[in-house]
């Protein structure tokens, strides 16, 4: 017996220290080298506060010119203007993104028949509706290397229901459905990028304050191919 138990201590011994290799774990392709490596594209996003009444005057005034990030910083120092949003985020190449801020609300679509005559019916079927602003873009290089971009920004506002009304809420009844109504804004463009400039993407009515419009500007610094800009794109004020 003594016999046996040495030569097993004999045969266990080289396998002290090793790992045992597991045949059912797969080891990931790593690139081979830097063309292989997925390019990921920064950007940013900002959203400008401005007086409508104010930028009314200035389109009036300066009918050939465009509205520029330039101009609404210098509005920002005189205190005719804010910066609400400024977002920064990295995505692969021809990869869809997309970028929200709000809060979501979910109420009923369907609704399963009462048992009894006078109950109320009860919802069996929900949907979801994201309310704020969004962003959302895929960008892509052309031929020439050129960073394309497809951009969509809006935002969604709940603006009541019809069971809201006084004169509804008192002849309603229990088979009576009312939906939530929305109002959405939504403005959607395909730009050229050009390194350090800020494309306008759309003009929107602020749902926080109806005398303030809201305008959002995109821009790609960088790709894993191009060097990291230096200076950060967003609003520096001395």
């Amino acid at each position: 017996m003594n016999i046996k138990c040495l030569a097993l201590a004999l045969l266990l011994l080289p396998l002290h220290g090793q790992e045992i290799p597991n045949r059912f774990k797969k080891t990931p392709d790593l690139p081979k080298s830097p063309d292989d490596l997925p390019v990921v594209v920064t950007n940013s996003i900002e959203h400008f506060l401005v007086a409508k009444e104010d930028l009314h005057q200035w389109q009036a005034s300066h009918p050939d010119e465009k509205i520029t990030r330039e101009l609404l910083v210098n509005w920002i120092k005189q205190g005719r203007a804010s910066l609400d949003n400024t977002f920064f985020f990295s995505n692969r190449l021809e990869q869809f993104f997309e970028l929200s801020t709000g809060k979501s609300l979910t109420y009923p679509v369907e609704y399963a028949p009462p048992n009894f005559s006078g109950e109320w019916n009860i919802p069996s079927a929900f949907d979801l509706k994201y309310l704020g602003h969004f962003f959302e873009t895929i960008v892509s290089k052309d031929d020439q290397g050129r960073l394309q971009a497809s951009l969509s920004a809006g935002a969604a506002q709940l603006i009541g229901s019809d069971s809201h009304s006084a004169y509804i809420e008192e002849k309603r009844s229990p088979d009576d459905l009312f939906m939530p109504n929305f109002k959405t804004y939504r403005q959607s463009c395909s730009v050229t990028y050009t390194k350090g400039a800020h494309q306008l993407v759309g003009i929107f009515n602020s749902l926080e304050d109806e005398t303030k419009a809201r305008l959002i500007f995109s821009e790609t610094g960088s790709t894993t191919l191009d060097p990291i800009p230096k200076n950060s794109p967003a609003v520096t004020l001395s």
